[in-house]
């Protein structure tokens, strides 16, 4: 799993991501400071390969197969100290990802990532 993840200020990113190999349970969070939509996609190789991500939401996934191949395009580079964690498992987001906390095979960085309502209060 691939929690949460967005990049702030004047470099967040617009990203295509492909599915090249395999299936996953893609998550978009569309967020505003008052309100959240919670996007939930299978995607695959051979159909729903392709999915836009808006700036300023926040990304994960889950996969679905053992062998998953992805690419990511953005319209802006990677700038370090920008990159956002929101923790996968936050129960403001309530999202349900198919997988249990206890199951996710998931990073510390992810696992320990601040909480949504965190996430707001930083950015007001």
């Amino acid at each position: 799993m691939r929690g949460l993840h967005t990049q702030i200020g004047p470099y967040a990113q617009t990203q295509l991501l492909t599915v090249l190999l395999g299936r996953i349970l893609d998550v978009i969070v569309q967020i505003d400071r008052n309100e959240f939509i919670v996007h939930r996609n299978v995607m695959d190789y051979v159909e729903n390969n392709q999915i836009l991500i808006p700036p300023r939401s926040l990304h994960g996934f889950v996969t679905l197969t053992n062998d998953v191949v992805l690419l990511y395009k953005a319209d802006r580079y990677f700038q370090d100290g920008l990159d956002v964690r929101i923790n996968p498992f936050d129960k403001k987001l309530s999202i349900d990802w198919g997988i249990s906390l206890e199951d996710a095979i998931v990073s510390d960085a992810d696992r320990s990532a601040m909480s949504y309502d965190s996430f707001i209060s930083s950015i007001q």
